[in-house]
């Protein structure tokens, strides 16, 4: 975020728009390969898991991207 001044100041809002979108997008894809991950993770260990924490932990790992772009 320390560029985005420097866009402003300099008259560049496109230069600052793409840089706040491109961190956005980042943390979109890591949101999605870290839910990913973590669903893979539980549905191999299922069987060791307690059924309702294994159903939560999948409900969580489902709704993290969701939560990503509701505050990127």
């Amino acid at each position: 975020m320390r560029f985005v001044p420097t866009y402003l100041t300099t008259k560049q809002p496109p230069m600052a728009l793409g840089f706040i979108m491109l961190g956005a997008k980042a943390c979109i894809a890591a949101a999605l390969v870290i839910s990913l991950i973590g669903i893979l993770l539980v549905t191999q260990e299922a069987h060791e898991l307690d059924p309702e924490l294994a159903g939560s932990l999948l409900i969580g790992m489902a709704t993290l991207p969701l939560v990503t772009v509701y505050l990127a």
